[in-house]
């Protein structure tokens, strides 16, 4: 079954939300792998992945995006690569 049709099945929209109490994994099909014990699983076949705690949000009227605030616990990386993210105004490395 193609992605499009999985997601057109049920939702008709890509953009459509699921219920807090569903899994996208499960509902789409997508291939999951554990590495390690005490960590949610990733997406089989990824080349990285974050491990993050969400500290919060911060929602204004006035602003075209809700920006989030998290910390990067651990990192899971199969080859090398240069992560850039927006700090501020710019965007800086993060090493």
């Amino acid at each position: 079954m193609s992605c499009a049709s999985r997601t057109s099945r049920n939702y008709g929209q890509t953009g459509a939300g699921l219920p807090h109490s569903k899994s996208e994994a499960d509902e789409f099909s997508i291939e999951l792998q554990e590495i390690e014990k005490d960590s949610p699983p990733i997406i089989k076949g990824v080349k990285q992945a974050f491990f993050t705690t969400l500290y919060g949000t911060f929602e204004n009227d006035e602003m075209a995006t809700i920006p989030f605030f998290l910390e990067i616990k651990k990192m899971f990386k199969e080859e090398d690569f240069n992560i850039v993210a927006r700090v501020g105004k710019g965007y800086g490395k993060i090493c």
